[in-house]
């Protein structure tokens, strides 16, 4: 059994036993609250989950391109200067993906390497 069916069932375990209690025991508002807990686990074995688009729902993960215009925001707002590490710390790419990403803009002209002294290649973006 998949845990959206599992949670459902659980939920309307949960709310009938709230049900029952208040009709048994305490009163009406018991009852209230059984029956919104039972109605959302009723939805839940109903419905699926919406809030996974449909492939992920097929095994397939959806797949996220990072492209220049948010490396170029990112590096404005550090100062117009970025690490390899800091690109990868900030972003879902590997320290292998951010240095190439960054000697691709160097490469293109759009950055001034320098060297700290602590040996870190700084890239600093040049103004357009």
């Amino acid at each position: 059994m998949d845990k959206e069916k599992q949670s459902g069932y659980t939920l309307l375990g949960i709310g009938g036993a709230a049900m029952l209690f208040g009709i048994t025991f305490t009163g009406f508002f018991p009852v209230i609250g059984g029956a919104v807990v039972a109605f959302l686990g009723i939805r839940k074995l109903i419905r699926p989950n919406r809030s996974l688009p449909a492939a992920h729902h097929q095994g397939q993960v959806p797949t996220f391109k990072m492209d220049d215009s948010m490396i170029l925001r990112l590096a404005k707002r550090k100062g117009g200067k970025l690490t390899v590490a800091e690109l990868s710390r900030q972003t879902s790419l590997t320290p292998e993906q951010a240095k190439e990403r960054l000697e691709k803009f160097h490469l293109k002209g759009k950055t001034e390497l320098h060297v700290t002294d602590d040996g870190v290649i700084v890239y600093e973006f040049i103004e357009e």
